[in-house]
């Protein structure tokens, strides 16, 4: 990340929008988000940092739908969650992290503490 994300709602996709290597160019900076050029096994890892007092809630999806989830979050201080797991997918599915539909956490205000990471 370049920034720090703010007011970030339920379902709103988390941005990645600094890209190191992106071999076979599946990963789309625009979007944030990956998609499948062949059919197989893919391992996805992320670490997602939240503001000092915050809390995210947060979950890896295909194609729509959450799969394995995040929360992350510290009252004191800067916490960070992660999420990883190995999906079968098929030629062309989508995959991304958004924000997790839990309104007692996600409240439409949620900041990811991300410049300079």
């Amino acid at each position: 990340m370049n920034a720090h994300p703010e007011h970030l709602g339920i379902h709103q996709i988390v941005e990645f929008p600094k890209t190191i290597t992106n071999e076979g160019n599946a990963w789309d900076s625009q979007t944030s988000t990956f998609k499948a050029p062949r059919a197989g096994l893919y391992y996805f890892s992320a670490s997602i940092m939240s503001h000092p007092g915050g809390d995210i809630e947060t979950e890896l999806v295909r194609n729509g739908v959450g799969l394995i989830y995040s929360y992350d979050g510290d009252k004191g201080t800067l916490g960070v969650g992660s999420l990883s797991g190995v999906l079968k997918l098929e030629i062309g599915d989508g995959v991304w992290i958004r924000i997790f539909n839990n309104p007692y956490v996600n409240d439409g205000n949620v900041r990811v503490h991300g410049y300079g990471w």
